[in-house]
């Protein structure tokens, strides 16, 4: 009597390798062409087993199923487990951090020695992930009068950006360009260049551009990603980026210079949905917040204050007998406050100003 017996198909032993030459690739912690090469082998290996089992010569095919499977499974190990990518179509490399660019993930390594402490970025949801600080701070007319000449050394290279604002689109994106410092310091002016532009694009609208204006001093971080022509001038675009910079809007000093001899007229300066400010027998206006003046009439419309920032502090409080109007009592002026149900008027004039002065009842 006979024993039939099946003899075991080796065929087989090269679809474990290939599983494990895969599973070694993704075992790795540093940056190895090894690794991508475990993969090619371990994936050329799957393809030749299935086509094998299934009696066909697909082998191309195949083998783009089981790449396309690995970075689906690369990007699984990247988020759970923290590694970086074996599939990296961009690698950027800025000082001692380097970037790894991979499908639906990014991988920031602060220290490229350091393997463990990695930040994993999915879908690309966030900008510059490590130390800002590590970054060394470049002027805006440094930075643009060089980079046509070197701007390979820019490009995919994040970089931080000290200069002034030359135009604002609301809180998704500034332009930055060379300027001079002229004798006219209110309101922070300068004279800009033309010639050449930095498009600064935020990752996500930055509410943090709400206290700055035009000619404003900023420092963004970002990434160089193209230079063009426009109209004959020069644009660098910077992406992914965000506000590095913080303006303190806490202390301001207001200073006013009194009309001696007025007319007697009130000077609109602000109109809104919920007052309007005049100024009476009152010259300039201008605030002061730490070495920068601006003109009262343009830091109110920009929100660098708002009426009650400017009636804290006060020294004394006057008020109204006959409605609920109040002065507001500082130095060297002072700010009546209209009831509101008579008017919703705001007006700042000198220290003798009281409710004879003016009046808040439209009808007198």
């Amino acid at each position: 009597m006979t024993k039939n017996s099946r003899k075991f198909d080796y065929h087989y032993l090269i679809g474990i390798l290939g599983i494990a030459l895969i599973g070694i690739a993704f075992m790795f912690k540093e940056v190895n062409v090894i690794r991508l090469l475990l993969v090619i082998v371990g994936v050329m290996l799957l393809s030749y087993l299935t086509c094998y089992i299934l009696k066909v010569k697909n082998y191309v095919l195949f083998a783009v199923i089981y790449i396309v499977m690995a970075m689906l499974l690369d990007g699984i190990v990247v988020y759970t487990f923290k590694r970086i990518p074996v599939f990296s179509y961009n690698i950027i490399s800025n000082g001692k951090v380097r970037v790894y660019n991979s499908i639906g993930v990014r991988v920031w390594q602060c220290d490229t020695s350091n393997y463990d402490n990695l930040i994993v970025d999915a879908f690309y949801a966030g900008g510059y992930a490590c130390s800002v600080d590590d970054i060394d701070l470049v002027d805006i007319n440094s930075f643009l009068n060089s980079i046509k000449e070197n701007y390979n050394d820019y490009k995919n290279r994040y970089v931080k950006v000290k200069g002034r604002i030359s135009k604002k689109n609301g809180q998704t994106s500034i332009e930055m360009a060379p300027y001079n410092t002229t004798s006219l310091t209110v309101n922070g002016y300068v004279e800009f260049a033309d010639n050449i532009t930095l498009n600064v694009i935020m990752m996500n609208p930055d509410a943090a551009l709400d206290d700055y204006d035009v000619y404003d001093e900023i420092t963004v971080i970002g990434v160089i990603k193209k230079m063009e022509t426009v109209n004959g001038n020069s644009v660098i675009y910077m992406y992914e980026s965000k506000v590095y910079s913080s303006v303190d809007l806490s202390s301001f000093e207001l200073n006013v210079t009194t009309i001696e001899n007025c007319d007697k007229e009130k000077n609109i300066i602000l109109e809104n949905d919920q007052y309007k400010i005049y100024t009476y027998c009152i010259g300039d206006a201008t605030l002061s917040f730490a070495d920068k003046n601006y003109e009262l009439s343009m830091a109110l419309s920009s929100n660098k204050v708002k009426l009650s920032d400017l009636i804290k502090d006060n020294k004394g409080v006057l008020s109204n007998v006959d409605d609920d109007s109040k002065i507001y009592s500082f130095d060297n002026y002072r700010i009546l406050v209209c009831d509101e149900v008579l008017s919703d008027d705001v007006i700042i004039g000198p220290n003798t100003l009281n409710f004879d002065t003016v009046s808040c009842d439209p009808s007198k």
